[in-house]
């Protein structure tokens, strides 16, 4: 998806019915932005562990590679998040509403490479933070969503890039 990094699937099955086969309900997307300092879990499936830490802020936008993504969420240190999980669920502790989909970190300290993003800042002034992990914010699909939990992109306030 242009400008952030998520991917939406169309599932065959009901809400309903996913948590009658799994013993677990849906999660649901925070139609607000989250705000600094605000509490999260990342929850990893693949690893089957949590990383808990805070919003520390947001990045302008956040060049990795051949990437550029808008508006990402900088976790703070303590979310020391590693490969195998991209695409988890960033989690507002207060609400359990889903405010991001955990996606990067740089890893080596380097500047603007894969696995090593930096900020950008409305300047084009440029900062690399080793060791720090990132998030796309999620808010903006909210927008879009339809009847029947349909994605409809002609909505009214739904601003994701058409194909």
């Amino acid at each position: 998806m242009t400008d952030t990094d998520v991917s939406l699937y169309r599932l065959t099955s009901t809400y309903a019915q996913i948590e009658s086969s799994y013993g677990i309900e849906a999660l649901e997307l925070d139609a607000g932005r989250p705000a600094q300092g605000t509490a999260i879990t990342v929850a990893s499936g693949y690893w089957k562990r949590t990383y808990s830490c805070a919003v520390d802020g947001f990045a302008y936008r956040l060049k990795e590679g051949a990437w550029t993504w808008k508006d990402s969420v900088r976790y703070t240190s303590a979310c020391q998040t590693i490969g195998g999980t991209s695409g988890s669920p960033v989690i507002d502790d207060a609400t359990g509403k889903v405010v991001a989909v955990n996606n990067t970190g740089n890893e080596d300290g380097q500047e603007c490479t894969d696995n090593n993003p930096c900020e950008v800042d409305e300047n084009g002034a440029v900062t690399v933070r080793e060791g720090i992990n990132y998030a796309q914010q999620t808010y903006g699909i909210v927008p879009c969503i339809g009847s029947g939990n349909e994605i409809d992109l002609d909505l009214a306030g739904c601003a994701l890039p058409k194909p």
